[in-house]
């Protein structure tokens, strides 16, 4: 595979240039990296023969570095090259936001619209939600991706745009009154893209391309909004198997316009990104524009600017998005002020991009951050060497264990080895340290077993670092006196008609079992949820499992008549009547 290094012999002060030929020092100038520390970084968190991501860095007005790493199609062994095409997922909605200051900036529209001017049949919530509330993600519309979820929709399944927007509108609450609060809602900028079709009279893949793309000289890249469009030399998108395979987690499904499905290099978004110095599109100012951080109605203001993140990363300025869809993980990190940029598209689940972008950042400015970066940041090691431990007691462990924030660990014994897994990861061996300590290899991880007044392993103790969190064994979530006849109250259908779905409750297991038309096999093994899930008593009426919890609701003769089910990542609050 061919690394492509554009070597730059003259940098402004503070400037990259990642060369294999090794380390140089200039007078003025900050030592040169070497491309082979980048590729360190890039090996420790990809496995050989996997797929893979293509890494970019952009100094000035040059690429200082571009390569690919891994397979962009397992089936056919393709590699990964800086000019393979990935679904970039949410950094796609910078491109939507800058479309909208085009329009603004032409009269067109303004920030301070009402959004019912354009979509006169969007549901009257009482509050005036303007376009810049769906920019910033303070309009309080719910986020169709868990309502996707909750519905029993899965991702895979191929949706026109007009079923997306009619969950949108079929909701009859808002999260929280425009303005008041962030919570991120890939609904808004489905909205957006609506907005800007019905202004322009032109599908959004058309004027993207003809404001956008075409004028930079973005020749591959393209909105998906057709599921039968080839697109040449695009990546697969892959989650990883319990062992040492991979799943094909690549969605086809060309209805999120807006907030999702722009496909592209890293090079075409090198184009992008000398756009914010030079202004070649867009109104004038663009960079200030779309870095304008959003404002609260308290007056407080937020991170989340134009489909960007405004931040500071070591007393520097960043700004910076993720996206995430699927088989694909991406980041695309800017520090405007010393004019570097590194981008990492993934085509797999398997590792952090983001991670990746701030660990090379960390590489390459480290001489121009104004907070030093501690030697011992990348974490260590536990040296430590396994003991002898008699592996039937590793049956006591095995289980589901389930932190307070819903995520879950499932241990195993695989023969004489002891075996865990994290959701949407690979199993993991954990490796005596004693009958009850355990220890990841090449990890800053340790694993502790305890147990009850009885002898039963009822929690596990997770610490990487300075951070622990503990698990409690789902085996001991219920109550511990059953009184199944007092349950059975509980018992029937419930039917929510925002999402169209029903639910299920049964008196199961010794406990109350919620049945749910959850499909989503991503999502179902990210979060945890099995689709017939144990409900864990909190208090009288109110049950959680995974990230859910369930509030039942009685009528005025005291029978149950319904619940709320509360997603608090969304701040959803989904009401169901008992049939």
């Amino acid at each position: 595979m061919k690394r492509v290094l554009v070597l730059l012999t003259t940098l402004f002060l503070g400037a990259l240039s990642c060369a294999v030929s090794g380390n140089r020092t200039g007078e003025g100038e900050l030592e040169f990296t070497q491309a082979a520390q980048v590729d360190s970084l890039v090996a420790r968190e990809l496995e050989p023969g996997g797929p893979g991501c293509a890494v970019a860095i952009f100094i000035d007005d040059a690429i200082a570095f571009e390569h690919g790493y891994g397979i962009a199609n397992l089936d056919y062994g393709i590699p990964i090259t800086p000019a393979t095409v990935f679904d970039i997922a949410s950094i796609s909605k910078q491109f939507t936001a800058a479309c909208i200051l085009i329009l603004a900036e032409r009269g067109k529209l303004s920030l301070n619209d009402d959004i019912r001017r354009f979509i006169p049949e969007f549901p009257d919530y009482g509050s005036k939600i303007e376009i810049r509330h769906l920019i910033h993600h303070t309009s309080g519309i719910r986020d169709w991706v868990w309502l996707l979820v909750l519905a029993g929709i899965p991702f895979e399944n191929i949706l026109s745009r007009e079923d997306l927007y009619d969950l949108i509108s079929r909701q009859k609450e808002l999260v929280f009154a425009p303005g008041e609060e962030y919570k991120y809602s890939n609904s808004g900028y489905n909205l957006l893209t609506l907005i800007i079709e019905r202004v322009t009279g032109v599908s959004f893949a058309d004027f993207v391309a003809k404001e956008i793309f075409g004028p930079l000289g973005m020749k591959n890249t393209l909105i998906f909004d057709d599921r039968r469009m080839v697109i040449k030399n695009r990546a697969i998108g892959y989650t990883p198997d319990e062992e040492d395979g991979y799943y094909m987690e690549h969605y086809f499904n060309p209805a999120i316009s807006g907030s999702s499905n722009i496909h592209t290099t890293v090079e075409d978004l090198f184009l992008w990104d000398q756009n914010f110095y030079h202004n070649k599109v867009g109104p004038g100012g663009l960079a200030a524009k779309m870095e304008e951080r959003g404002r609260l109605n308290s007056g407080d203001t937020i991170d989340y600017a134009f489909g960007l993140e405004v931040r500071e990363h070591r007393g520097l300025k960043t700004v910076s998005h993720e996206g995430d869809w699927g088989g694909f993980l991406s980041c695309m990190l800017r520090f405007p002020e010393q004019k570097f940029t590194v981008v990492c598209l993934a085509n797999t689940q398997a590792f952090s991009p983001k991670r990746l972008c701030y660990s090379i950042a960390d590489l390459c400015l480290a001489q121009r951050y104004e907070q030093e970066v501690p030697s011992g940041q990348q974490e260590r090691p536990i040296d430590q060497t396994p003991v002898m431990v008699d592996p039937s007691v590793y049956d006591d462990f095995a289980g589901v264990y389930e932190a307070d924030n819903g995520r879950k660990i499932e241990v195993k014994r695989k023969n004489d080895r002891l075996m865990g897994r994290l959701p949407g990861r690979r199993k993991f061996e954990m490796l005596p340290g004693s009958e009850s300590d355990f220890f990841l290899k090449g990890r800053n991880v340790s694993i502790s077993f305890h147990r009850n007044e009885r002898g039963e392993v009822s929690r596990l103790d997770w610490q990487q670092g300075e951070r622990k969190i503990s698990y409690r064994n789902t085996a001991f979530n219920g109550p511990s006196v059953q009184n199944t006849g007092k349950l059975a109250e509980y018992a029937g259908n419930y039917y929510c008609d925002e999402l169209m779905a029903t639910y299920n409750v049964a008196v199961e297991r010794g406990g109350l079992v919620l049945k749910t038309p959850i499909k989503s096999r991503y999502l179902m093994d990210l979060i945890g949820i099995t689709g017939s899930d144990l409900l864990r008593p909190l208090e009288k009426d109110k049950y959680r499992f995974a990230f859910i919890s369930v509030l039942f609701k009685r009528n005025t003769r005291g029978k149950v008549s319904g619940f709320t089910l509360i997603q608090d990542r969304a701040g959803l609050r989904m009401k169901f009547a008992k049939n």
